[in-house]
């Protein structure tokens, strides 16, 4: 997965979501048919969902969003810090 984020980085003429459907669909082409009754190629994608397992961060970055909006610039340093703390946790 890694290596497909790092190229749609460099590439992002289509949103995550296609680029991965577009990657994902030109892999199992390439695979030979697991049911009697498909062809080679004969395949698609109907949704493709993302979740993020990182609450604490979007709720910082919420909080962060707010003190720009009120202008509590004296605040963000702090607020910037313990996103940059949380994320480092989740590497």
């Amino acid at each position: 997965m890694g290596f497909m984020v790092e190229h749609y980085k460099n590439d992002q003429t289509k949103s995550l979501k296609e680029y991965l459907k577009d990657h994902i669909i030109a892999q199992v082409k390439d695979q030979e048919p697991i049911f009697n009754n498909s062809e080679q190629g004969d395949v698609d994608i109907a949704c493709i969902h993302f979740a993020y397992n990182n609450s604490k961060v979007m709720s910082l970055l919420t909080k962060r969003g707010n003190i720009l909006t009120k202008g509590k610039y004296d605040k963000l340093e702090e607020i910037e810090e313990l996103i940059k703390e949380e994320f480092q946790k989740q590497q």
